[in-house]
């Protein structure tokens, strides 16, 4: 199964280069370096902070990356409406700045912390890292430990599971005003030597 896995993330990796790099028409004309003017006018991608917001008159308005929104927009659905929120702004940057009740707001972040949590200790269980033993996640998301058997995860794509795991953590955390605004993911193996150590959100791309 796990050949089976390696080999088609592999056929995967052959189809998008070959879209990127086999399907294009050489260029007609020298390609000329960008001026510095081109370069300003760029866009650049907005930082991730977590967290981002404020405990306001109006209740508590949290800004979240664009990146962390996943299929959210400034349309609230039926859950975050039962959840509290009660206005949502799009920013320029592709962030939005939703507004929760006061009264609601502590009960929802509780919820959105413990339904982190539970995901990334889900993940041992889930099966889809074969390498990866146990997991351990603190209470209020800012470290997880991934326990894994080194020459399996060394020996796949296993490294996926920072990604995945420290994603769910931030976006948790994205929403929760007392957050620490911060995730050290470590990967170590059986005999606790650390195989990684990644922080996110600051070793965070999207």
């Amino acid at each position: 199964m796990k050949t089976h896995r390696v080999l088609s993330l592999a056929t995967v990796a052959l189809i998008v280069l070959v879209l990127l790099c086999g399907c294009t028409a050489a260029p007609t004309e020298t390609p000329t370096a960008p001026t510095e003017e081109t370069l300003q006018t760029l866009p650049t991608s907005a930082p991730v902070v977590i967290p981002n917001g404020e405990r306001t008159s109006d209740g508590v308005k949290v800004t979240i990356h664009a990146g962390l929104l996943g299929e959210l927009t400034e349309e609230l659905t039926e859950q975050q409406v039962k959840d509290g929120y009660t206005a949502a702004v799009k920013n320029e940057d592709g962030s939005i700045t939703y507004t929760i009740a006061a009264d609601a707001y502590d009960t929802t972040v509780a919820r959105y912390r413990t339904d982190a949590r539970a995901a990334i200790l889900y993940t041992v269980e889930d099966g889809s890292y074969y390498s990866l033993k146990s997991a351990e996640c603190a209470e209020d998301l800012s470290s997880i430990t991934l326990h894994v058997d080194r020459a399996l995860y060394e020996d796949s794509m296993d490294a996926l599971m920072v990604f995945g795991t420290g994603m769910i953590a931030v976006t948790a955390q994205a929403y929760d005003v007392e957050a620490p605004g911060r995730c050290v993911i470590k990967v170590v193996d059986d005999a606790g030597a650390t195989i990684s150590e990644t922080v996110y959100p600051d070793e965070l791309i999207l």
